[in-house]
């Protein structure tokens, strides 16, 4: 993915995200989805703002709302990530996780928060009522009440800094407890500065 956007020109990382998003399309179909699609369809509905940047951007804080539903499944995510997580609680290596995820798409390129998409904070109670009744959010791994799911909007819109306090040298480079250094930010570095990648 960071060699697909640091070089749209790249064909091999062009038809690896082809590849990849082909595989998530049946893991999807099989597992279907969860909060995170669900509030995004509201935002388009009302906004009419692209379905997979809403997601990106509600992403992070969807699953730090979701970490202690499977706090495992997030340190399993974390090493597929390519985060030194070795020696972390499951709770550390999963708000590794979730603190990843937001610095991903920021080195991405991903628009931070929905405020600068023009979405307004007076539509999250209807929007939360009608994301709530939304197939998607039946298998979410955790339940939420409706005031917890406009609190994860209002989170959003603001681009609130995730619960990171107990990780303040993680990322982009620093290390923890004598861990190496975090070689997902290395790789994003580089392919930010690349214009031209070979194979």
């Amino acid at each position: 993915l960071p060699k697909a956007v640091a070089n749209g020109t790249y064909i091999k990382a062009r038809d690896k995200m082809a590849y990849g998003q082909y595989l998530a399309g049946i893991a999807f179909n099989n597992a279907s989805l969860g909060y995170v699609h669900a509030m995004a369809y509201q935002l388009g509905g009302f906004y009419n703002l692209p379905h997979g940047v809403c997601n990106a951007i509600l992403l992070p804080y969807v699953q730090e709302f979701n970490l202690i539903g499977n706090l495992e499944r997030f340190a399993v995510i974390a090493k597929a990530m390519d985060l030194n997580v070795d020696g972390m609680s499951p709770f550390e290596a999963g708000e590794a996780c979730v603190y990843g995820l937001k610095t991903f798409g920021r080195y991405l390129g991903i628009p931070q928060n929905l405020r600068s998409l023009g979405v307004d904070p007076a539509d999250f109670e209807v929007m939360a009522e009608n994301a709530m009744k939304d197939a998607c959010a039946v298998i979410n791994p955790r339940k939420a009440a409706k005031q917890q799911m406009i609190e994860i909007y209002q989170q959003a819109c603001d681009g609130t800094r995730l619960n990171d306090t107990s990780l303040p040298d993680l990322w982009p480079c620093g290390q923890r407890s004598g861990h190496q250094k975090f070689r997902l930010a290395s790789h994003l570095d580089m392919a930010q500065k690349e214009r031209t990648i070979h194979d």
